[in-house]
């Protein structure tokens, strides 16, 4: 099975049209929202029985029997959820 690999962080651009009321998180927030992510991820892969686990600092890896796409956007939906972005980290 392929393994995908992310590292999450926060970054503030002000308001969007999108988000118009967007505002600036707290270290206390991202950090609380970036706990999180690593708690609920395995919930957007629940039903595809993925093994989620930390792969080294501040990345996580995901292995599952789903496409490139198909991961990116499941773990968009979590970090949109929690008002983050992350780093695709690519196999080498």
């Amino acid at each position: 099975m392929p393994q995908f690999k992310y590292k999450p962080y926060y970054y503030y651009n002000g308001p969007t049209l999108a988000e118009p009321f967007r505002e600036k998180r707290s270290d206390d927030e991202v950090s609380r929202n970036m706990s999180r992510f690593f708690d609920e991820i395995g919930h957007h892969f629940s039903d595809v029985g993925a093994v989620i686990e930390p792969v080294e600092d501040g990345v996580i890896g995901i292995t599952a029997d789903v496409t490139q796409e198909e991961c990116d956007s499941r773990v968009k939906r979590c970090l949109n959820s929690l008002d983050l972005y992350a780093f695709k980290i690519r196999a080498k």
